[in-house]
Order: structure tokens, then sequence, then C-alpha cells
């Protein structure tokens, strides 16, 4: 079975894995309740310098002896010019001045080294590291082999799905198109094809031999009783939103819970990669200038501050709330309960 041969390479009990978890609001309090809930923990770390992902790497060790993954994002070449910097700026400076801010400047550093966070992930010998956004350098793959580490891809199509069974992951995340956060697609950006959850498992399941995890929209037990029929784990994040080890504020966990009519839109006006975030004013504003946001990693480095100010200031219209297609929840979620009836539900699928 895939299943048991899945969950014993990785050492977990239960098929109930933590998505990485964008804006900022993944604690390492919150891998570590996963983890100890007997699910599989993912420590969301692209924003980290080497420096702060081992702190929070051994913070989740304080908490847990369970395994965890820590999860990158595969690094992409990008090009943009000093007119399409402008242009955003132009488009960000309202809500800048709006927070006291009088000036934007792209960063020397937009982002931290790949290589030095996958240096630490090896020192600190993180049993298990998933990717999303492309294929790493081939090199990690034989080191991370060596190291005896889990690695898990996600495709969000069956072509991204064969790429990673030739690169040798050990088993593949299916990102349906309910996703919340940033899409994980590295082929194509035709985002008029996205396919669903259910569908694009079904479509992998029967071309590639490897374990499959279901991502994507994962909410009620019902849900992810149907994807264990078709997938060996589930992997879900939203739901994980309003628990009191989320870094969510306050103010936006009780927003979750008495949402009714929001609807969640795709855009790249926060960090230039499609993503599934709830809509508000600041996404509202500058989606009419979509065809000119900057390629990832630069839109988030130009937005850093903004979106920091935003939070200090507890401007929630403007910061992204990253969440599912349809998600609707009615109470604050103990991640322990969570998983736990989760496990019962894979259990009988």
């Amino acid at each position: 079975m895939k299943r048991d041969f899945l969950l014993e390479c990785l050492g977990v009990e239960a098929p109930v894995f933590m998505g990485a978890m964008d804006g900022g609001v993944c604690t390492p309090e919150l891998v570590a309740a996963v983890a100890n809930a007997g699910g599989l923990g993912t420590l969301t770390a692209s924003q980290f310098s080497p420096e702060m992902l081992r702190q929070q790497i051994k913070r989740v060790k304080e908490l847990t002896d369970k395994p965890f993954a820590v999860h990158l994002k595969a690094p992409q070449p990008y090009q943009y010019s000093d007119d399409q910097v402008n242009i955003v700026k132009q488009c960000v400076m309202p809500f800048a001045r709006e927070l006291g801010i009088n000036e934007l400047e792209l960063p020397d550093t937009l982002q931290p080294s790949f290589s030095e966070q996958m240096a630490v992930i090896l020192d600190e010998k993180i049993k298990v590291f998933s990717f999303s956004g492309g294929i790493p350098a081939l090199k990690w793959f034989d080191q991370l082999r060596d190291a005896y580490v889990v690695v898990l891809g996600t495709a969000t199509s069956l072509e991204e799905a064969q790429i990673l069974e030739k690169v040798g992951v050990d088993a593949i995340i299916a990102q349906g198109s309910e996703a919340s956060g940033e899409r994980s697609n590295f082929l194509s950006d035709n985002f008029s094809a996205m396919t669903t959850r259910d569908t694009l498992c079904e479509i992998i399941a029967e071309a590639v031999q490897l374990p499959l995890i279901s991502a994507g929209g994962l909410v009620t037990a019902e849900q992810v009783e149907q994807a264990l029929e078709i997938a060996d784990a589930v992997q879900l994040s939203s739901v994980f939103l309003n628990s009191d080890e989320s870094a969510l504020p306050a103010v936006l966990k009780e927003k979750l819970i008495n949402m009714t009519d929001e609807k969640t839109v795709l855009t790249t006006v926060y960090t230039g990669r499609l993503a599934r975030v709830l809509d508000n004013r600041f996404v509202a504003a500058l989606s009419a200038y979509k065809t000119f946001m900057l390629p990832p990693p630069v839109q988030a480095a130009l937005l850093r501050p903004v979106l920091e100010a935003a939070l200090r200031q507890q401007c929630y219209d403007i910061l992204p709330l990253y969440v599912s297609e349809g998600f609707q929840i009615s109470s604050k979620v103990a991640v322990a309960d969570l998983v736990c009836n989760l496990y019962r539900v894979a259990e009988v699928a």
C-alpha cells in the first residue's frame, strides 16, 4: 500500500499533512502541534534568512521530537525593468503614504540565498523537505537522498508530476485550483486551464507511480474522505489559520469564523505569482494594473515595508489573507482535535 509506505517513510501516523502557509502565519508552535497530533507539520521557510531558519527549526525541535517538513519555493529566473518598478511604485504609493511611508525602494537583497537555506536544512538533519514553484538544482536531490531526507514536490498538472517523478521526488503534492496561497505551477502560466483537486489527483494517479498527496480547498471531513479515495494523504492549510498556534492576527481569525459572502480572488499583486486571497481594497486597487506587476521575488520585496507597516498599524484591509476557494469555518480550530478527527476519517477511507 502506497499510503502505508509513505507514512512509514515520513515517520508519521496520520495521512494528514499541514501545507505551506503564505503570509507569515506559520509558527514553530503550529508545526509542532500538527506533528504532536500524529500528522506532518510543515515549516514555511522561503522568507527566512539562514540564521532565522535555523532558529525556527531549533524552536520546533524544542516543542516536538516528531518528524516535520521544511518547505521552500524553488528559485526561478526572472527579469524586470526600471519602468515596471516605477509603475508598481505609483500604484502602491497611496497605500504607502497612508501608512507613513514616503518612498519605496527595492532592497539590495531580494530574497534569502536558497543554497544557504538548503545547507541549514541538511545541517539540521531535517527528515522531510518539500518544495513548490519549480525544480531545485539536481545536485540538491543527490544531497537530500544521501542524507535520507524524504522529498515532496508540488505539481499542478500531470506534466509537472511526471517531471517530478523523473527528478526523483519521493511523493507528489497535487495542488488543485481551489488551494489557498500561491499557485505552484512551473511549466505553464495558462491559469484558465487550472484543474480542480480531485480531477487532478485522478489524472496523476493513473499515470504516476509515486505516493500522491491531495491539496487544495480541503476543509471538511467529507472532503477529506473523498480525497483519500484517490490519494494516499491530504494536505491542508486554511483550516489551521484560526488555531491558537497560528500567527494570524486575532481580528482576522474572527473574520474567518464570521465569513458569509466574502469571495476569494486569484491575484499577482502581493508576490508577482498568482495566489488565492480574500478580496480587499488593496487587491481591488492594484488589479487594474496587473499586467505591470513585477515577477517574484521582486514584487514581494518592493511591497515588504508596506505590508510590515500595515501589520503594525492593524490595517488589515491591505494585508493578504490566503484562504482556499469556498472556505468556511464555524469555530476556532484545536489542532490536535482536527488532526485526530481527520485521522479517524482516514482510517475508514
